[in-house]
């Protein structure tokens, strides 16, 4: 009841006021995306992505979806430097309009609706044209296709000095991708969900959701 009186429902664009995306301007609707405005929406992860991301020349964002993590590397690296993928329309809609309230065109990106994977009409991570002589970020949300996706980069893996972050979605699949990593030299660790996450939980629809982040030393 306090959050409805405060931040009225309704979607607008909102500027972010604390946290990784900060100053990122966003349309946002306050039913059910308080926590990205507030800042609070998967910080676990912002330490890592700062890091990331400050050493990457380049970002492949695999489940865009309105574009928050692009537009954060975009902010701090400049145009073009950015590959995303988010086969949903609705997505797709919302940020290509997050581009334009922050300044930048549809032309400042690349902005596919494909699938990445190994499947028909699916975008590979190895054919996109990544320049392999310099270090990327590569952020992975797609809610259970991660090893599809993963595999699908086998060079990038093997060849590449790319970081990764991967949103895992299951035990299994976590585990899979941590063994996948590790065999191609990576350093993997865990980020586990905050302890406050039990009074300002995220109402994920998954169960065992949380992050895991590969490290090229």
């Amino acid at each position: 009841m306090l959050k409805r009186s405060l931040l009225k429902p309704g979607l607008k664009l909102r500027t972010v006021q604390f946290g990784l995306l900060k100053g990122v301007k966003l349309y946002l609707d306050f039913s059910n995306q308080t926590q990205g405005y507030l800042g609070l929406y998967e910080t676990e992860t912002f330490d890592a992505c700062r890091k990331m991301v400050g050493r990457a020349a380049w970002m492949v964002d695999v489940g865009a979806g309105i574009g928050e993590m692009s537009l954060y590397f975009m902010k701090v690296h400049g145009a073009h430097t950015v590959f995303a993928f988010e086969p949903i329309a609705a997505q797709r809609a919302r940020f290509a309009d997050n581009l334009v309230a922050n300044g930048w065109t549809a032309a400042d990106v690349s902005l596919s609706p494909n699938f990445v994977g190994g499947g028909e009409g699916c975008t590979a991570l190895d054919a996109i044209g990544l320049d392999l002589s310099k270090r990327g970020f590569v952020k992975i949300d797609v809610d259970g296709a991660e090893m599809d996706v993963l595999r699908s980069g086998a060079t990038l893996l093997r060849d590449g000095a790319a970081d990764f972050i991967v949103e895992v979605h299951s035990k299994e699949l976590e585990d899979e991708c941590i063994a996948l990593f590790r065999a191609n030299g990576y350093k993997v660790d865990i980020i586990p969900n905050a302890w406050w996450r039990l009074f300002i939980p995220e109402h994920r629809v998954i169960a065992h959701n949380r992050w895991i982040t590969a490290v090229r030393p």
